[in-house]
């Protein structure tokens, strides 16, 4: 960061509207114009200039907390985290767990987060073909309650291609249209390769589009007609064409079913199996039959 100071000084910055030291580091680098449109808020009139840093000040509040604070500066004991170093690694795993009803641990959840993912894009840009060479995989669980990161359907489509594999976890359409907007949301549905509904879905108007993007199926119906005197029965066969699946019936899919979505094939009705059955065969055994 320009002038070498920690993220919690922001706050104090926006605190004192007399501190005019963020205008002084961005005129002392190549951030000219960006000093002048920073300084022209310093000198409005005294009310609008309050405004704007009382909404700053709401949009970092997180870094006026001590528990914020601790986990963003350098502690005695305490190894540091750097992102770059993570990114680089083939064999290191991180775990960033939070809850939704938590302030505190909200926004370091999606500072860590998008900071990783920003270091992740950088080195496989870096790597030949612009991928990772050992692909990363990337569980985003309550991606929708805790990292509201509005950019992820931007990112999406390109990050298969890098070597990044997002598994992200919605608890419902809805939920997502709510975070990233139905452009938003089609972005990232459209970008995924596999898309995988579960029961419990309420939605018509989601339900009525999945049934219609399952699509119909052919069916041979065999007709038998009876004929008086000699003419007897006949038999006679059509092809009819019929709806795989109604919204009716993807709202009453039972427990430990579900459809499967995947680019280039014909979706499937699948079975979930326990994460912890060990007696499955793997992909490579399945290839091999």
């Amino acid at each position: 960061a320009l002038g070498h100071r920690p993220i919690t000084h922001v706050y104090g910055w926006v605190s004192n509207l007399e501190d005019s030291t963020p205008v002084e580091i961005l005129s002392d680098s190549q951030w000219g114009p960006q000093a002048a449109d920073l300084a022209s808020k310093y000198n409005a009139e005294p009310r609008t200039r309050s405004n704007v840093f009382s909404a700053a000040k709401n949009m970092i509040s997180c870094l006026g907390r001590r528990q914020i604070v601790r986990l963003l500066t350098p502690q005695a004991g305490a190894e540091r985290f750097d992102p770059v170093a993570f990114a680089s690694s083939d064999a290191d795993t991180l775990y960033l767990v939070s809850d939704e009803e938590n302030p505190i641990g909200r926004p370091v959840t999606s500072i860590l987060t998008v900071a990783v993912f920003k270091a992740l894009v950088d080195r496989a840009d870096q790597c030949p073909g612009s991928r990772l060479p050992v692909p990363v995989t990337a569980a985003l669980d309550e991606i929708a309650n805790i990292v509201r990161w509005p950019r992820l359907p931007d990112y999406y489509s390109t990050f298969g291609s890098r070597g990044i594999i997002c598994d992200t976890v919605l608890q419902s359409h809805a939920q997502g249209v709510e975070v990233w907007g139905e452009q938003g949301m089609k972005k990232l549905w459209s970008a995924a390769a596999i898309v995988v509904i579960g029961p419990g879905h309420k939605d018509y108007r989601f339900l009525e589009e999945l049934a219609h993007l399952i699509g119909t199926h052919t069916e041979q119906q065999r007709s038998i007609s009876h004929g008086g005197g000699d003419r007897g029965r006949s038999v006679s066969t059509q092809t009819v064409e019929r709806q795989t699946i109604t919204a009716a019936e993807l709202a009453a899919l039972p427990f430990g079913r579900m459809i499967v979505l995947a680019t280039g094939r014909r979706p499937i009705l699948a079975r979930m199996v326990r994460w912890d059955h060990q007696d499955l065969p793997t992909i490579k055994e399945l290839t091999e039959k």
